[in-house]
Order: C-alpha cells, then sequence, then structure tokens
C-alpha cells in the first residue's frame, strides 16, 4: 500500500473531521479495513469538491488523463483484488469501473491531483473538480 499517496487523498478530499482517524487507519494492515469501510459513508469525502459524473466515466476520466498528461493511478477499492496496485489508465478502466457500482472504489490520478469514487447504487459515480 502506498500510504503517503493515500495520506494526500485523505487530506485533500476527505472531512477534516475524519482525517486523523483514516490516517491511522491506513497506517496497518491490520486496521486498513475500518477505513475501505468508511469510504462509502456519506459523511466521508467533502462532496464540493466533487462533481457528478452523468456520461461515460471511462470518457471522463480518459480525457482528464490526456488533459493533465497523468498516464498511471492509484487503486482504493474494496475489491481486494485491485486495493492498492497502481496501473495504467486503459488498465484501471477495465479492472476497477462497475457497469453497477456495487463496491466503493477510489481511482487516483497521478499523484493524487484528481480522484474519480463510485459508491453502490446506479449513477454514484463522482469525479473531483479540476481548479
Amino acid at each position: 500500500m502506498d500510504t503517503v499517496l493515500e495520506t494526500k487523498v485523505i487530506s485533500k478530499f476527505m472531512r477534516q473531521s475524519k482525517r486523523d482517524r483514516y490516517i491511522d487507519f491506513i497506517q496497518k494492515n491490520t486496521t486498513r479495513h475500518k477505513f475501505i469501510d468508511e469510504l462509502s459513508h456519506s459523511q466521508t469525502f467533502k462532496d464540493d469538491l466533487f462533481e457528478k459524473i452523468d456520461g461515460s466515466e471511462a470518457e471522463t476520466i480518459r480525457r482528464i488523463a490526456v488533459k493533465f498528461g497523468i498516464r498511471d493511478c492509484y487503486i482504493i477499492s474494496e475489491n481486494a483484488k485491485i486495493d492498492g496496485q497502481r496501473m495504467g489508465i486503459d488498465d484501471a478502466l477495465k479492472l476497477a469501473i462497475s457497469p453497477w457500482s456495487d463496491t466503493t472504489t477510489l481511482i487516483v490520478l497521478g499523484d493524487a491531483q484528481l480522484i474519480y469514487r463510485e459508491h453502490d447504487g446506479v449513477k454514484n459515480k463522482w469525479i473531483s473538480k479540476i481548479k
């Protein structure tokens, strides 16, 4: 696991009241699951930093990656097969995005410049706003 990058994600995109607790969780393999479990809760993220994706999430992610010259990403996910892996954008789009969001997954683009997140349910897919 890349705890440095995960700490950046937590510090930048998650509510201040949760940050210290989440950073503590990711420091140990035995408590990491607590952090992953929290990702699907409604009070985890700073919602004002995100916009809902109504169109194709794959196209949205590709467009942003090209615009910013981002070639790879890091995955944080309830899906243990991909959690903690760094991979190319195309691989992430194949492996991490679900047609029906049945797991919570974050695709951390580059060095946490932007993140994509999806949660359980239809059309529950978000991208961080570009500033």
